[in-house]
């Protein structure tokens, strides 16, 4: 797995071109503001990088209209976040610091 600052950096620039990202285990699916062919190969990028692999059971879903963060696991809801706009450059870092809890609070029980 790549430093999360990278992934920062990703999402920072799909946040441009991009809706909504949901990321769950083993598939990652980006709605796109417009259909460009070029969203094959980004949407093929993204997935490469492993970032489903590394959320667990978790699924979560970074809405870059509304700037909002949603973890859930199965049905449940875990966390529901409103980004600031201070936010937008550690958006992967954010999720991975809550995903992190998460599990170590399930850890716990």
């Amino acid at each position: 797995m790549i430093k999360k600052v990278y992934i920062d950096g990703l999402l920072l620039a799909l946040s441009y071109e991009a809706t909504k990202v949901f990321i769950k285990k083993n598939d990652v699916y980006i709605k796109f503001k417009e259909d460009l062919e070029e969203n094959k190969e980004i949407l093929e990028l993204v997935q490469g990088l492993g970032i489903d692999k590394v959320i667990g059971d978790y699924t979560v879903s970074i809405d870059f209209e509304f700037m909002i963060l949603e973890i859930h696991k199965k049905y449940d809801f875990k966390v529901l976040r409103k980004l600031g706009k201070d936010d937008i450059d550690k958006i992967w870092t954010i999720t991975m610091v809550d995903v992190d809890q998460l599990m170590t609070k399930e850890a716990k029980e």
